[in-house]
C-alpha cells in the first residue's frame, strides 16, 4: 500500500512539471530581445540579474503561460513586447498572459500593461 502511494505521488509530481516550459522560454527570449534592443538590459543575463522577467506555466489542462515583466515604464516598449509575442504565438502551441509592471518584483504592483494572447 505504501509503495503504491509513493509511486502515485511520484507520478503526480512528474505530471505537474512545467509542460509549458519550452513555450515560456521562447516567449521570454522574444521579450528579452525587445528589452535589449531598447537598452533596458544589456543582455539576457543582465535582464535576469535585474529581476525583470519572470514566467510560470499554467495549470496542466490549460495551454498558456504567464510572463511578467517588472521595472518597465515605457508603454511603447510594452506594445513592442506584445507585438513580438503575437508573432511568436504563431509557432508556439501555448498562449500567453502578459503582465507588465512599473514596480519591481516583490514590490507593490503598479500595472503598466496587460494582454492575453490566445
Amino acid at each position: 500500500m505504501k509503495i503504491t502511494l509513493l509511486i502515485t505521488i511520484i507520478i503526480l509530481l512528474v505530471a505537474c512539471g512545467d509542460k509549458n516550459r519550452e513555450g515560456a522560454v521562447q516567449y521570454v527570449k522574444e521579450a528579452e530581445a525587445v528589452l535589449i534592443r531598447n537598452g533596458i538590459c544589456k543582455n539576457s543575463q543582465d535582464c535576469s540579474n535585474q529581476r525583470i522577467i519572470f514566467w510560470a506555466g499554467a495549470k496542466p489542462w490549460k495551454k498558456e503561460v504567464h510572463i511578467t515583466i517588472y521595472k518597465l515604464f515605457n508603454e511603447d516598449i510594452a506594445f513592442q513586447i506584445e507585438e513580438a509575442l503575437i508573432l511568436k504565438r504563431k509557432s508556439i502551441k501555448h498562449g500567453v498572459n502578459l503582465h507588465i509592471y512599473k514596480s519591481g518584483h516583490s514590490k507593490p504592483q503598479n500595472l503598466l500593461y496587460e494582454s492575453t494572447i490566445n
